[in-house]
């Protein structure tokens, strides 16, 4: 079966939602940044809400599921639904618009047929500026109440979500990258000014300038600098000729790890006599440290920046195989910006070098691994590097060393490994999202804003950061990911048929193949397989932003595919049989009623309008059985 065809604004706006965790002041996961600025208001107002909650009439039923709308005001009775749509009802691109305003209309007339009270907000008033403002007009016309919360109390809301010192880190982070950066206040406004959101960028700005000026007068006080006055009082020293070089030669090693204000300073010491000398060690493939300041343009573009360059290139490798070279080159030069090189193995093998473990357990995967990695070199000591995107992915390396004494085990997150080496590397957590590899997780803004202007490539760094874990090893890498929430990586790696070992490890605990089937709903998803306790079911794993579902083989749990009026399990293994209800295409359920068995549509709901009451009195399962799937839609 071919994928569906994937929207890939829908994708980047579902994958921007998802990343960035956008949580209310009562702490709800909400859908957008302007559900969440109505929940805020209210909850500033006193005034009390409900999230998404069931409406009070059961709606479930072969067209729609139960209606949540967007708030409940309980002490009230009124309900509040934001939709998406811009002054002359036009949706965003990424949303079916025939679809939604459908669905406004039917909201809309389920409350007129109810009585009750709907107030409505759209996009184009977030637009406009006048959100809140026209939300806050239509609450008082209706006798509303509003019981504004102190700004004490709401320090303590923030304080008790852990918003506080969060931000706190961030104002830290962000004290950090604008002294290394070399600014001052002015031009940090001015960067305000450029960014798409600089209403908030600069509001931001100005809340920081007096939290700046503290803690200059602090380091004035206590008569100190720190280490980013190290290089901005060396550049201004250098520039204004308060500090005269005597070297004519300069060395730079990890170059690729180079960052504005350092190039500036070295700059700076080569002007200061025209027969000065730079020499650099660097590689635009290992450069991974841009949330510190670091600028990989300055490498990749190094005669812009320093004038006539001679290269020498140091394409040889005695650390790791040939094949790891190929398969980690091949990855990283996926990024045709990265500079093309050929690097030369010293060792030479015949055999793929990298092994995928598929299963969502850890420990499974770390004894299957330790387990070969032990039987292959038959209790010789060896080493065994075990690296994370994230350090609380570490394991408990007690119980692996007892089990495999003669390993010499480490844990490191991949960025501390750098200039690091090991017999065998295991590679954790190449999984989907925010802790993930590559990490989905979006850089804040505010961060954004003084770090060097992010590459364009999808995931370049993270790429890179991949590149370095893999190259850490000298004769084997083992990654492990999760099958249903395999990163973008893994599933890169699968489908362009990277050589390696991808089929190695079976058996309980193991995972077969990757999540492949597409939501037939949002089309930017993948459909996990769920439990309940009505049985497997299928999800998407866009979740909360998508919640459709599919129904799985009542007896295996596999996927099931349409055939004519039935749905037949693709196991070969499997004989299981569901036929569609004609009606509304509902599943059809074997009843037992006073007169015997008969079929029934699963959407019947009993006393509901919202219902399928399609029955039958016979369906012949053996045509089914007897048509069967075409041999390319089994799965053995």
């Amino acid at each position: 079966m071919r994928p569906l065809p994937v929207d890939n604004e829908k994708l980047q706006y579902n994958q921007y939602i998802l990343d960035n965790d956008i949580r209310t002041l009562q702490g709800e996961l909400v859908k957008s940044y302007e559900e969440c600025e109505i929940a805020n208001f209210l909850y500033r107002q006193g005034i009390r809400y409900q999230h998404e909650a069931n409406y009070h009439i059961n709606t479930s039923g072969p067209d729609y599921k139960a209606y949540q709308p967007d708030f409940f005001l309980p002490d009230d009775g009124i309900y509040i639904e934001h939709f998406a749509v811009n002054e002359y009802s036009q949706t965003p691109p990424f949303i079916d618009q025939q679809s939604y305003l459908e669905g406004m209309a039917w909201k809309r007339s389920l409350h007129e047929e109810h009585k009750t009270p709907l107030i409505e907000t759209y996009s184009y008033q977030k637009h406009q500026g006048i959100l809140t403002q026209s939300l806050s007009e239509q609450l008082q016309q209706v006798g509303v109440s509003f019981q504004p919360l102190a700004n004490n109390e709401l320090l303590k809301q923030l304080n008790q979500l852990g918003q506080v010192s969060t931000f706190a880190q961030l104002l830290a982070r962000v004290l950090a990258l604008f002294k290394s950066a070399y600014l001052n206040i002015k031009d940090m406004v001015a960067l305000a000014e450029q960014h798409e959101d600089k209403e908030r960028m600069q509001a931001a700005a100005f809340l920081f300038e007096p939290i700046y000026e503290l803690y200059q007068q602090q380091l004035r006080d206590t008569q100190t600098i720190d280490f980013e006055d190290m290089i901005g009082l060396a550049i201004r020293y250098v520039e204004s000729g308060q500090y005269q070089s005597p070297y004519r030669y300069l060395l730079v090693d990890e170059f690729q790890d180079i960052s504005a204000s350092r190039a500036r300073l070295i700059k700076a010491l080569l002007n200061q006599q025209a027969d000065n000398s730079l020499f650099c060690v660097g590689d635009d493939w290992q450069s991974i440290y841009r949330f510190t300041g670091s600028d990989v343009t300055i490498t990749k573009e190094f005669s812009e920046y320093f004038g006539y360059t001679a290269t020498s290139v140091l394409d040889k490798t005695f650390r790791f195989n040939n094949k790891i070279s190929e398969f980690a080159s091949q990855f990283v030069m996926r990024n045709s910006t990265q500079i093309e090189k050929q690097i030369v193995s010293h060792h030479q093998v015949n055999q793929p070098a990298v092994s995928l473990i598929k299963t969502n357990q850890d420990s499974v995967a770390l004894n299957a691994a330790l387990s070969a990695i032990y039987t292959k070199n038959q209790n010789k000591a060896v080493s065994v590097l075990i690296l994370a995107r994230v350090s609380f992915k570490k394991p408990d390396l007690s119980i692996y060393k007892s089990q495999y004494p003669s390993l010499q085990l480490q844990f490191m997150t991949v960025h501390a490994s750098k200039g690091k080496e090991a017999d065998y590397v295991i590679i954790l957590g190449l999984d989907k999202g925010r802790h993930g590899f590559p990490s989905e997780k979006e850089t804040p803004a505010l961060l954004d804003l003084l770090l060097p202007k992010a590459e364009d490539f999808a995931y370049a760094e993270e790429r890179r950061l991949f590149y370095v874990a893999l190259t850490r090893a000298r004769h084997h890498v083992y990654l492990i990911s999760d099958a249903t929430k395999a990163s973008d990586f893994i599933r890169e790696l699968i489908l362009d048929k990277y050589e390696m070992y991808s089929d190695e490890f079976h058996g309980i605990g193991f995972q077969d193949k990757l999540a492949d089937k597409s939501c037939r709903h949002c089309q930017t998803g993948f459909m996990l397989v769920k439990d309940s306790q009505y049985g497997s079911f299928f999800a998407c794993n866009q979740y909360p932003l998508c919640s459709y579902t599919e129904p799985a083989c009542q007896w295996c749990g596999s996927e099931l595919k349409e055939q004519g009026r039935f749905k037949v399990c693709v196991s070969k293994c499997c004989d299981y049989i569901e036929p569609i209800c004609p009606k509304c295409g509902g599943s059809m359920r074997l009843r037992k009623g006073p007169y015997g068995e008969f079929w029934a549509c699963s959407n019947y709901r009993k006393g509901s309008k919202f219902s399928c009451d399609h029955k039958e009195k016979q369906i012949d399962l053996k045509q089914a059985k007897h048509k069967g799937l075409p041999d390319e839609m089994y799965i053995t």
